[in-house]
């Protein structure tokens, strides 16, 4: 008798703990593929307290670790040098919402000037467009550049990182407290592909420095340029 109830439980049994196998066996749920972001149609904008002539260029956007990785550039295009220049980034989902929110600062535009700018905000939903707006800015004096960067050696490591190393030396007559050191990489076009920096502090006249630093290594680049801010 003890049997028979053992058989008649048996198939209960098996109907409760099959979904469990089931769930456990089912493959993971592909992630959405990223790659549309690359094309997006990102809207840009100027605020109107920003100084005549700073042009806010269309930025790409990509997947890096877990973030979404922005990088643009900013154009003095006007005739008056400009300081703390303040570039804001709003990431909006489909329905319009806003999913992402940062900021960041270029230190120094002189007029015809052209620098890089880079932000990384947490990815939390499917992005679908980016608003660029030039916040801020403040009018100030053209500056001489004193920097020169030199003896650039780029080499490829391991886990697809590149390693970079170079030189800076200060060729002016005034002393700098703090060195933005920035690697542009541009394609075939001219086109922006990413940049990275590093920082030399203490940089005396005459004083030449060496720097080093990494960088997760993007599809077609093909020139890297060295600029200072």
């Amino acid at each position: 008798m003890g049997g028979t109830k053992k058989l008649l439980l048996l198939p209960f049994l098996l109907l409760f703990l099959f979904p469990i196998w089931g769930r456990v066996s089912e493959p993971a749920a592909r992630l959405p593929a990223f790659p549309r972001l690359l094309n997006n149609q990102a809207r840009v904008a100027t605020a109107a307290a920003a100084l005549p002539g700073l042009v806010a260029e269309k930025p790409v956007l990509f997947f890096s670790r877990g973030c979404v990785r922005l990088v643009g550039e900013v154009l003095n295009d006007g005739n008056q040098a400009a300081a703390w220049i303040r570039v804001e980034a709003v990431l909006r989902n489909r329905r319009g919402g806003v999913v992402g929110q940062e900021y960041t600062y270029i230190k120094h535009l002189n007029p015809g000037e052209r620098k890089p700018y880079y932000l990384l905000l947490p990815e939390e939903e499917a992005v679908e467009g980016v608003e660029i707006m030039i916040a801020s800015s403040c009018p100030v004096r053209e500056k001489v550049v004193t920097l020169v960067g030199s003896d650039l050696q780029i080499s490829r490591g391991k886990g697809g990182f590149l390693h970079i190393s170079g030189k800076v030396t200060n060729r002016g007559t005034k002393g700098h407290d703090l060195v933005k050191v920035i690697l542009k990489f541009t394609g075939r076009e001219g086109e922006i592909i990413d940049m990275v920096s590093h920082y030399l502090s203490d940089l005396e006249p005459g004083e030449e420095r060496e720097f080093a630093c990494s960088w997760e290594e993007r599809g077609g680049w093909t020139t890297v340029e060295v600029l200072f801010d």
